[in-house]
């Protein structure tokens, strides 16, 4: 693997497509007939959590979001790893810009670990699952 973030948790990947009813009349006694077709595809998102380590890497990523800047769209690998470290499936997103970035809330004298949580929404995800990578 190249250069990367690494994150501890993955809550979901999530991909949508609307349903749109198409209505007709039957040619037999003008009943009505109901099917379901595919509608518009919604556009894939994941949120990734991590330890806050203060680099803002991925706030200045959603700041170029932000701004519109084309720049901020990036195709990126994600890769879950077993407990050898080992590559278990890569996911490759498409187009892919951070649509909310939190970072929890911070006091003084808690021992709790600080987050940062980041939703990446993205054009397109495929999968490539079990390989191996050493």
């Amino acid at each position: 693997m190249q250069d990367g973030i690494y994150f501890s948790e993955l809550s979901g990947i999530n991909t949508e497509i609307e349903t749109a009813d198409y209505l007709a009349a039957s040619a037999k006694k003008g009943q009505l007939i109901i099917s379901k077709q595919f509608g518009r595809p919604k556009p894939p998102s994941i949120t990734l959590k991590r330890g806050w380590d203060g680099n803002g890497t991925m706030l200045g990523w959603h700041a170029m979001a932000r701004d519109a800047n084309p720049a901020a769209r990036r195709d990126c690998d994600l890769f879950i790893l077993n407990n050898q470290g080992h590559v278990q499936t890569q996911y490759t997103l498409l187009g892919a810009w951070p649509s909310k970035v939190e970072v929890s809330a911070l006091k003084a004298g808690a021992t709790e670990v600080v987050t940062e949580t980041v939703q990446i929404v993205c054009e397109q995800i495929t999968t490539t699952p079990n390989i191996q990578f050493s």
